[in-house]
């Protein structure tokens, strides 16, 4: 993978940012950050500012409990931002994001990230900030083992106004093939997927990826310590 920023691949330093606080989003508390969370909905981001990568840093917890995978399976369509998305990560979603966007300055770099759940909250996020309305113009979005957010239809929806955006897969995780039939990921995404042979790939095609897949690891290659050593060779 290129370790500078071609067009909307996020650069070296933001991949390492997203993966360390991505893994460090399921301790209780990440130093310097500002957590918030609403522990009737299960949801949880911190906000903080990276003084090293010089941006604003919301990053979103991934699944952790039974409740959390109730809101997975919750999937009946709502509207958000003129786009229809997964009902239930947009409830975990609105559970705390009133409290996330009192903290955001459309005047500063931000970096968005998340894993699992996290990394649906995550592409949530990103999707009501994106808008020439919100005047938020230097977002990058780098998510891990994010599953499908998007209904799914003829013309795919699109988040133009993103400066990097990037969907890491790891090898046979089967958290980011689902929803299955109904939702997709956004169009304009790009992929990182970690293959089961060892080599990593940029935009591969789907066919290889499920020639690639492994029911074996199906559970154990959603783990957010996996993806971060797998990430090493990039960040």
């Amino acid at each position: 993978m290129e370790k500078d920023n071609t067009g909307r691949m996020p650069t070296t330093a933001i991949l390492r940012a997203a993966t360390r606080y991505s893994l460090e989003a399921y301790n209780d508390e990440i130093a310097g950050a500002l957590k918030i969370e609403n522990k009737l909905a299960s949801s949880t981001a911190f906000f903080l500012h990276d003084e090293e990568l010089g941006m604003d840093v919301l990053v979103h917890r991934g699944t952790e409990s039974a409740r959390d995978w109730l809101f997975n399976l919750s999937a009946i369509p709502v509207r958000v931002c003129k786009r229809w998305v997964h009902g239930g990560f947009a409830a975990a979603h609105m559970a705390i994001w009133r409290k996330c966007k009192q903290h955001l300055d459309p005047g500063k770099k931000l970096l968005i990230t998340g894993h699992s759940l996290g990394g649906g909250m995550a592409e949530l996020s990103a999707l009501k900030l994106a808008t020439k309305e919100n005047g938020f113009g230097n977002i990058n979005l780098v998510t891990f083992g994010k599953p499908n957010t998007m209904l799914k239809r003829k013309t795919r929806y699109k988040m133009d106004h993103l400066a990097g955006h990037l969907s890491v897969i790891s090898g046979s995780d089967i958290v980011t093939r689902i929803p299955r039939f109904l939702f997709c990921p956004d169009a304009n995404q790009q992929s990182l997927y970690l293959g089961n042979d060892g080599n990593d790939y940029v935009d591969c095609e789907r066919d290889f990826m499920l020639a690639d897949w492994q029911a074996g690891d199906a559970i154990s290659d959603h783990d957010m310590k996996l993806y971060a050593e797998r990430m090493k060779p990039h960040t």
